[in-house]
């Protein structure tokens, strides 16, 4: 098992861990990641934490710190908003 930065390794295939999902309590790599967020809906709601990344005390950067998936139409109606004059 490879281990990142942490110390930890990924749950599922042994790689580097490059998030932790709460929800699941489970260390993952960017490639497990991206596959067990995107099965559905409701994981891919889950909040994850990037490992590595220090964090500021103040709630702007706690906020900005975590990783959390949206899907595709989500994001292009949240920013199709912003480039509408």
């Amino acid at each position: 098992m490879e281990v990142g930065k942490c110390g930890v390794g990924c749950e599922l295939c042994g790689g580097v861990a490059a998030v932790h999902c709460a929800a699941d309590n489970a260390f993952l790599c960017v490639s497990c990641d991206a596959k067990v967020h995107g099965a559905n809906f409701l994981a891919s709601r889950h909040r994850r934490r990037r490992l590595g990344v220090v964090e500021e005390e103040d709630d702007d950067a706690r906020s900005t710190a975590s990783s959390s998936c949206v899907s595709t139409a989500d994001s292009a109606s949240s920013t199709s908003g912003r480039r509408r004059r």
